[in-house]
């Protein structure tokens, strides 16, 4: 133990900046791997899904057009985090089923129906 706290004092500005430098760095890698993750899974909902807005019927080749919605009676959990539709997401793919009541829907459409309310 005594040779720890000594060694802290004499190291103690080099211990802290490396430590600084690590959380940087981990900080960054994690961000990445955690988009490369959120953007497969999202490609697997929206291959699951048929790729098409199920209102005005748009398809598109690229994932970032599509949001997906719930209706209020779906048993869609309720996500308000990127982190909760993460782990939403992983858990659908772990069964292999996507809830009822999830649909999925172009940026404007998704839009549109939350500012008229319809459902």
């Amino acid at each position: 133990m005594k040779y720890k706290e000594k060694y802290y004092q004499l190291h103690r500005t080099e211990m802290i900046e490396n430590s600084k430098n690590h959380y940087r760095d981990y900080k960054q890698k994690h961000r990445q791997y955690t988009k490369k993750c959120q953007r497969k899974l999202k490609k697997w909902v929206v291959d699951k899904l048929g790729r098409k807005c199920a209102r005005c019927g748009l398809i598109s080749e690229f994932d970032c057009v599509y949001d997906l919605h719930h209706t209020k009676d779906s048993k869609a959990e309720k996500w308000r985090t990127s982190y909760l539709r993460f782990r939403f997401f992983v858990k659908w793919r772990k069964e292999n089923n996507i809830p009822k009541g999830v649909f999925l829907l172009c940026s404007n459409c998704h839009r549109i129906i939350h500012m008229t309310k319809i459902e």
